[in-house]
C-alpha cells in the first residue's frame, strides 16, 4: 500500500517511527475495513492501537491545542491530513510534517486554518503494564462475550422497559371481563361498557406498539452485537501467524461459521420468552390481590 495515497496512514506511520516503535503501513491497516483504501478517522483509532498508541478524535481550534499534546494530526480540506509537530502562538506560525514529502516545514496560523477542518486527532504513547496487572486489567473490562453484551446495556433496558408494560396491559383484558360480569352486566350500564371498550381498545394499540418496539430494540441489540463480535473475531483470525493456525482449514471455517448462531441466538424469540418469564409473578400478584389463596394453589400447580 503506497502511503501518499492514504494521508492518515502515512501519519500515523510516521508517529509510530516518532515513538521508537516503527511498524509499515500494512501491519497497521491489515483486516481493517477501509473506505475507497483509506483510513478514515475512526479506523485511524483502531490502527494507532496496533502501534501501542490511544488517538481521540476531537473538534479543536488551532489556537486552542495546547503544545503539551503535540504531535497531533490535523484533518484538512479535501481528505488531506498532516502532523501538527510544533505550535508557536507568539509568531503565528506552526511546524508541519507533510507525510507526501517527508520532510518538516514552518506555515504561518493563517495559512494553515484556510486548510484546516476543524478537527485533530490527538495521540499519546499506551501505558505498558506487567503480564500480571494487564490480567487484572482484562478481568476488570469482562468476558469478551458479556463485555460486547455490556455495550447494548441501555437497549436492554428499554426491552426489560417496554417488556414490564406489556404483561401489565395483559392483565387488561381479564379485568375487563370481570367488570363486564359484576358491574356492566346486573345494572344494565352500557355507558360504562363503552367507556371500559374503549380503554381496552386503547390498551390494545399500546400493546401492539411497544411489542413491536421491542423487537425492533431485540434485534437492534442482536445486530450490534455481531458485528462488534465479527469485527473482533476477524481481527484476530486475520492477526494469527501462519504457525498458529490449524492444520484443517476445513474445521477451522466451521469452527467461524458457527459464531453465526450467536446472532441468532441474541435476536431469536427465545429472549422474548426468557424476558416474559420472570413477569409472571405479577400476575400471581394480581391474583393473589382479586382471589387470595388462589394465587397460592396456582404457584403450588405449577411447580
Amino acid at each position: 500500500m503506497d502511503d501518499i495515497q492514504d494521508p492518515l496512514l502515512s501519519c500515523l506511520v510516521e508517529l509510530t517511527r516518532q515513538n521508537h516503535n516503527p511498524l509499515s503501513a500494512e501491519v497497521l491497516s491489515a483486516g481493517l475495513p477501509l473506505e475507497n483504501n483509506r483510513l478514515t478517522p475512526k479506523l485511524f483509532v483502531r490502527a494507532a492501537q496496533r502501534g501501542g498508541l490511544k488517538a481521540r478524535v476531537l473538534p479543536r481550534s488551532l489556537r486552542d491545542i495546547s503544545p503539551l499534546v503535540l504531535p497531533a494530526v490535523l484533518l484538512l480540506k479535501n481528505d488531506q491530513a498532516c502532523i501538527l509537530q510544533e505550535l508557536d502562538l507568539e509568531d503565528d506560525s506552526a511546524l508541519i510534517i507533510q507525510t507526501e514529502s517527508g520532510g518538516k516545514h514552518r506555515i504561518a496560523l493563517a495559512e494553515l486554518e484556510q486548510h484546516y477542518t476543524g478537527y485533530a486527532i490527538f495521540v499519546r504513547m499506551e501505558y505498558r503494564f506487567s503480564e500480571r496487572v494487564s490480567k487484572v486489567l482484562e478481568d476488570r473490562e469482562g468476558h469478551w462475550f458479556w463485555g460486547t453484551l455490556k455495550r447494548s446495556i441501555r437497549i436492554y433496558r428499554d426491552v426489560l422497559l417496554a417488556s414490564l408494560l406489556i404483561n401489565l396491559f395483559v392483565l387488561a383484558s381479564p379485568l375487563f371481563v370481570m367488570n363486564v360480569y359484576d358491574r356492566v352486566v346486573p345494572n344494565s350500564a352500557i355507558e360504562t361498557l363503552w367507556v371500559l371498550a374503549i380503554g381496552l381498545f386503547v390498551v390494545y394499540l399500546f400493546d401492539f406498539g411497544l411489542k413491536m418496539l421491542r423487537a425492533y430494540f431485540i434485534e437492534v441489540a442482536g445486530k450490534k452485537t455481531d458485528i462488534l463480535l465479527s469485527a473482533m473475531l476477524f481481527e484476530k483470525v486475520l492477526s494469527l501467524s501462519y504457525g498458529a493456525m490449524p492444520r484443517s482449514v476445513g474445521s477451522f471455517a466451521n469452527n467461524l461459521r458457527e459464531f453465526e448462531s450467536i446472532r441468532a441466538m441474541l435476536s431469536s424469540t427465545i429472549n422474548t420468552v426468557l424476558i416474559d418469564i420472570p413477569f409472571a409473578l405479577i400476575f400471581l400478584a394480581v391474583i393473589a390481590l382479586i382471589g387470595g389463596r388462589l394465587s397460592w394453589c396456582r404457584w403450588r400447580r405449577s411447580r
